[in-house]
């Protein structure tokens, strides 16, 4: 650099990526994990992105649980296309409030969603925690604010509402609901816990993480989210198709502190 002065690193931009097909305008923030992603290869997650293509189609509806900043939010609007919708729930204030900001740049993909600031649980009755993990920072950050192993930046839910998707589902009553996109970093027990109605009624493929260590951390057991599951009459896959068993033996195919992201489908 000239004379030593350092140039102040490149942060946000607003970029354009094709994805299902279709242009999506993001507001990306270059200091973040997701972001360089979607600035580098359009997309995040790309076998787990392959796989939400793949299994949803035009005029499905969709609900994305734990949709963040909108990473695979974008490319599922644009998969589902004019007569398809897309319901959106995210807990953190940081992550929502950027996904607002990535809705907004592609009013056409604005019109198939519906878009909630809500923690989603067993029921509205629930205890609302202080904050959640919900971006992954690649700069120097706050000293504190780091999970130690997974690296997320914590933050927290400002006025995020909580209840549960069956209660949801009352309310809104969606036409019908093919795919459900589940990514709630340890939470995903009392979800599924608030959403047996749903499931029941309407029999989504669902993609979900299975994280044991974290489930912990949260207090609830990896047994459990297995048992929720198996009740449900759902056989399960690696999102590149191989059949799996859900019982005890699969965290010895999960790395240690680590993750996996499965399809679950209706056995009937």
């Amino acid at each position: 650099t000239a004379r030593g002065i350092k140039p102040a690193p490149l942060s946000y931009v607003v970029v354009k990526r094709r994805s299902a097909g279709i242009e999506q305008a993001w507001d990306l923030n270059l200091q973040e994990g997701f972001d360089l992603c979607i600035y580098l290869a359009g997309r995040i997650e790309k076998e787990t992105s392959l796989a939400l293509m793949e299994n949803i189609r035009p005029g499905d509806v969709v609900l994305d649980i734990g949709a963040n900043m909108g990473g695979h939010l974008l490319p599922i609007a644009s998969r589902v296309g004019a007569e398809g919708k897309v319901y959106a729930f995210e807990a953190s204030e940081h992550a929502y409030q950027r996904q607002r900001k990535n809705i907004k740049l592609n009013p056409d993909l604005a019109k198939r969603i519906s878009s909630y600031h809500v923690l989603l649980m067993e029921n509205s009755n629930a205890q609302k925690p202080s904050g959640i993990y919900s971006s992954w920072p690649l700069g120097e950050i706050k000293q504190g604010a780091i999970h130690p192993v997974h690296k997320g930046q914590y933050h927290g839910l400002g006025d995020a509402k909580i209840f549960s998707i069956d209660e949801w589902l009352k309310k809104e009553r969606p036409r019908q609901i093919n795919l459900i996109k589940m990514d709630v970093d340890g939470y995903e027990v009392p979800v599924l816990r608030g959403c047996k109605e749903t499931i029941r009624q309407h029999k989504p493929v669902i993609l979900i993480e299975l994280a044991p260590y974290i489930h912990q951390e949260h207090g609830y057991q990896f047994s459990e989210l297995l048992e929720i599951i198996n009740q449900a009459k759902y056989s399960a896959t690696t999102i590149n198709g191989k059949k799996i068993r859900l019982d005890e033996k699969i965290k010895k195919q999960i790395p240690r502190f680590g993750s996996v992201n499965v399809l679950l489908f209706p056995s009937s």
